[in-house]
């Protein structure tokens, strides 16, 4: 039941994406490096858009979810929810509904097959985000993009099950060149 008690409609628009993706990673044909490339391509992309549209309420909004990171320190799952409301966020401040649905995708792919994110890169998404939300109020476009390739970057240092380490001889060499910890 939604809130008022009528019925509820959940939007899962995200989910045949993100599940495709998933089996590409399960079945080794999609690397690290091609998720990552994906991953930067789009945020690049949907900061250029947002940063052009932000008003100051969107800018608040941002900043309200990005405390609500921290807020719920011991709770990694909370801050990581609210580190994808972030990034979906800033891709419905860029306007653009597929952008939107790629990041959602691409966001809940990150932590379903990363789920030791530990405190300390919550801490340090939380100061990326700030920097983020500043470039966006200063309409610096290019320092936005900068700041986006840094945050997406962060995705190469994040643990892998082992199993997808095993599905293809291409992922340990990744592993290797970004000294990824299995």
């Amino acid at each position: 039941a939604g809130a008022n008690g009528g019925a509820s409609v959940a939007d899962n628009r995200h989910l045949p994406l993100f599940f495709s993706a998933y089996d590409l990673s399960r079945a080794g044909v999609l690397t690290l490096d091609q998720f990552y490339v994906a991953r930067r391509v789009n945020e690049c992309a949907t900061i250029r858009e947002a940063c052009m549209r932000a008003t100051a309420g969107d800018l608040d909004h941002l900043r309200q979810l990005n405390k609500k990171i921290l807020a719920h320190d011991p709770d990694i799952e909370k801050a990581r929810e609210n580190h994808r409301a972030f990034h979906l966020a800033i891709a419905q401040i860029a306007g653009n509904p597929l952008l939107a649905l790629i990041v959602h995708s691409l966001q809940l792919l990150v932590d379903t097959l990363c789920p030791a994110t530990g405190r300390d890169e919550i801490r340090n998404m939380y100061k990326r985000h700030e920097a983020i939300i500043e470039a966006l109020e200063s309409r610096d476009t290019a320092l936005c993009e900068s700041l986006m390739v840094l945050e997406t970057r962060a995705t190469k240092q994040l643990n892998l099950p082992v199993e997808l380490t095993n599905q293809n001889p291409d992922t340990r060499t990744f592993f290797d060149k970004f000294k990824l910890r299995l």
